[in-house]
């Protein structure tokens, strides 16, 4: 049980796919779930369209055809931000991923720290 005036940590737990594994590379998926206090609060989880090849399909499932009519990074940033914004970011290859949305945010104009 939470006590009362305990601290409430929000953690976003973050999962990408990607064209590949270079900085030039894109993300073609995005998932986050937020979690307060040990529940889920929020999920989202979206293909994103990278405006090129999505890479090794062998490996990630995801096909031009299904990357159709997915949005692109500069229609999600805004709810992305929102859903980081404030938390913790918990991650398989933190590393990776934060290179990956850094990536992505610098592409169209926008700070990401």
């Amino acid at each position: 049980m939470i006590k009362p005036g305990a601290r409430m940590e929000r953690f976003a737990v973050l999962d990408t796919e990607t064209t590949g594994f270079a900085r030039s590379d894109r993300i073609v998926e995005i998932a986050l779930l937020t979690v307060v206090a040990g529940e889920v609060v929020d999920e989202f989880d979206t293909l994103v369209q990278p405006g090129r090849d999505p890479g090794p399909v062998h490996v990630h499932g995801i096909t031009p055809a299904m990357l159709q009519a997915a949005p692109r990074f500069a229609d999600l940033a805004r709810d992305i931000a929102a859903r980081l914004n404030g938390s913790v970011i918990v991650a398989h290859n933190v590393h990776f991923d934060l290179r990956m949305l850094r990536g992505e945010f610098e592409r169209i104009g926008a700070a990401f720290d």
